[in-house]
């Protein structure tokens, strides 16, 4: 069953290269059956020529997209193939509502004629998987008409958003009208949506990888194995010899299956641990009891007070590396303390010996949970001031987006807030 990637704007392209990049580093490290998967899943092989990724690259401007293209020519493995791709010659302004408004112009006609070239070369489609920036104008809001217009034609279809925050100090003057906008509309309209955040990333990069002055790709780096550690097959069996069956063969419709997303429940958080430099993998002696203290530790945000955790309406751990088929206690990640009342999934465990990034042992939670409110609160509440003083306002309606649509994603956004928060 085939995933396809839809990777949007500059960030979207960028950490959605880094990833299928990383993807394939881990090949030679794996067997045969793991490869066979991966490009069943992820990638076409041509008759002639290296494999290429069902995905499609698309910015308004073409310099990103030109750039990955070009950088994958030079991979042994596989390269990006051009004709799926969609750029034009200007971008969107930092706006969400241009870049929304964009796709209602001849432009979201051409970009979904291309997506449905590159979907009647997949045989089996699981769903889609769209890498996009919450704060600039193509990712945020040409990518949100994009998703909107996948779902209206293909309800049934899954799809899940892997949603790049932006710093909190600021990358763009517009970045939380436009964080707010884009989420109010991806938890109406997505299955599950992946918050990665740059301000959390790059203090990974500093504390975990020692890198004292992380750069965007040390960031995208970080980003891309934590969806490694989610989206990377796993056996679930200690079995030598291993068959196709024995992987998950849909792995969006597992997720989102057991995660019990609904509209406005469905924004997801992975953790992943440990995070350390490649020269500190080799003396890493943390164990699986170490390992789920620290999971533990993030469910419970480092307070004794039960009041305080975090509240799961489910969660996957992905296990992987030595010893993982031994008897490990995961008793304390079964708390009825850290679900909450609507939760009727709990925890679901994968495991693989593979040892995944290079990690004797790694463990990786992608969770439902109220981790979320604590940035799309901030975000909020800074938008919702900008709003009451009319700041940049004339931005929005410029494009005939009314103050009457900044309400209405304030309260779609309140209601999520509501429904993480009591339930």
């Amino acid at each position: 069953m085939s995933i396809c990637s839809l990777q949007i704007g500059q960030c979207g392209n960028q950490v959605s290269s880094k990833f299928f990049y990383d993807m394939t580093k881990e090949w030679d490290d794996y067997s045969e059956h793991i490869r066979d998967r991966l490009v069943d899943t992820y990638f076409q092989v041509p008759s002639k020529g290296k494999p290429y990724p069902n995905s499609v690259l698309i910015d308004m401007e073409p310099k990103v997209v030109d750039r990955c293209i070009q950088d994958s020519l030079n991979y042994d493995l596989w390269n990006f193939n051009s004709k799926f791709s969609y750029t034009k010659q200007h971008g969107s302004g930092n706006n969400w509502a241009y870049g929304y408004y964009l796709f209602d112009t001849d432009y979201g006609d051409e970009l979904l004629n291309v997506i449905r070239k590159l979907l009647e070369k997949i045989d089996y489609l699981s769903g889609f998987l769209v890498f996009q920036s919450l704060a600039g104008g193509t990712g945020s809001g040409f990518g949100t008409h994009l998703v909107e217009a996948i779902k209206m034609n293909n309800p049934k279809v899954n799809m899940i958003n892997v949603a790049i925050w932006p710093y909190s100090t600021g990358e763009v003057i517009l970045q939380n009208y436009n964080s707010i906008l884009t989420i109010s509309r991806l938890i109406e309209h997505s299955d599950g949506v992946i918050s990665l955040y740059n301000d959390e990333e790059q203090t990974l990069c500093r504390l975990g990888k020692k890198i004292k002055n992380p750069t965007y790709y040390d960031i995208n780096t970080v980003i891309s194995e934590k969806l490694l550690s989610v989206f990377f097959p796993c056996t679930n069996s200690s079995a030598k010899h291993l068959r196709l069956r024995n992987f998950d063969s849909n792995i969006l419709d597992n997720i989102i299956s057991h995660l019990g997303v609904f509209p406005k429940t469905n924004m997801l958080t992975i953790n992943s641990f440990p995070l350390c430099s490649d020269d500190a993998k080799a003396f890493n002696a943390l164990s699986w009891s170490g390992l789920m203290t620290e999971v533990l530790r993030k469910f419970q945000n480092n307070s004794k007070h039960k009041a305080n955790w975090c509240k799961s309406f489910g969660s996957i751990m992905y296990m992987r590396g030595t010893d993982v088929y031994k008897d490990i206690d995961i008793s304390s990640l079964s708390d009825p303390d850290i679900y909450n009342d609507l939760s009727s999934t709990g925890l679901k465990v994968y495991k693989d010996q593979y040892q995944l990034h290079g990690h004797e042992k790694s463990c990786t939670v992608l969770s439902n949970s109220s981790q979320i409110t604590k940035p799309l609160e901030i975000s909020l509440r800074k938008s919702v001031l900008m709003f009451k003083s009319k700041a940049y306002i004339h931005h929005y309606e410029k494009m005939n987006f009314t103050s009457d649509d900044f309400v209405t994603a304030f309260e779609t956004c309140r209601d999520a807030l509501i429904k993480y928060r009591f339930n």
